[in-house]
């Protein structure tokens, strides 16, 4: 399947692709663990998104009251945050750094709760609300940036969530990984010209991720970080 010119696969689509790379068909001493393959292919999506910033994704998280600290697992830079108020009305909220916070007033992380106005990066993919939620929403915390497809991409017939681009990237990457589990002599006269394609997609990728806008799409579940 391609979509603009560039071939469109499922996880079943990449493993046979990546199998073809190192020679690896039905019956052949390295099929011997073919589930491996799978794994292989969703490491190398999740590398590959998180050295190109090429997955713009958004997930949600349940507002718990008093509780100021979340996370969001598959996003790796939060970008953007959107609250749900009291009484359902979603808004996206301003950011800013803990020194600025701590310049504008030394008390504010002990302020009573409300509704969230700002968003104080502490990780990555950590975040502090502040003020603290005053009521508890399902859902009512939206977070947006840079993400992994983690596990939200697993059934074989599912496309790679990844643009279009990435797709023969994550092949070559899966195939230098299993190189690495399964180092034949045959794999390792292959690795060098696998190594070197690889390199050269992902110079690519990593070029048009810089020029292009990505949409949102469908927010996944998250739980807020629990005890931190």
């Amino acid at each position: 399947m391609t979509s603009g010119g560039e071939v469109v696969m499922t996880r079943q689509e990449m493993i046979i692709q990546g199998r073809d790379l190192l020679g690896e068909f039905f019956g052949t001493p390295g099929d011997a663990d073919p589930f491996a393959w799978s794994r292989l292919v969703s490491t190398a999506a999740d590398e590959i998104a998180r050295a190109t910033d090429c997955f713009y994704t958004t997930a949600t998280a349940d507002l718990v009251s008093g509780q100021a600290e979340y996370c969001a697992p598959q996003i790796t830079k939060v970008k953007a945050v959107s609250v749900y108020d009291a009484s359902g009305a979603r808004r996206t909220i301003g950011s800013a750094t803990i020194g600025g916070m701590d310049e504008w007033s030394g008390g504010w992380r002990d302020e009573a709760a409300s509704t969230p106005e700002m968003w104080i990066p502490t990780g990555l993919n950590q975040i502090v609300l502040y003020p603290a939620p005053s009521y508890s929403a399902a859902g009512g915390l939206v977070l947006e940036g840079y993400g992994v497809p983690g596990v939200g991409w697993s059934a074989m017939s599912a496309a790679c969530p990844l643009p279009d681009r990435a797709h023969m990237a994550v092949v070559y990457k899966a195939a230098l990984l299993r190189i690495i589990q399964n180092p034949t002599s045959d794999n390792m006269a292959r690795r060098a010209m696998l190594a070197d394609e690889f390199a050269d997609m992902k110079g690519k990728l990593e070029a048009e991720t810089r020029r292009q806008t990505y949409p949102r799409p469908l927010p996944s579940s998250v739980l807020p970080c629990e005890g931190r």
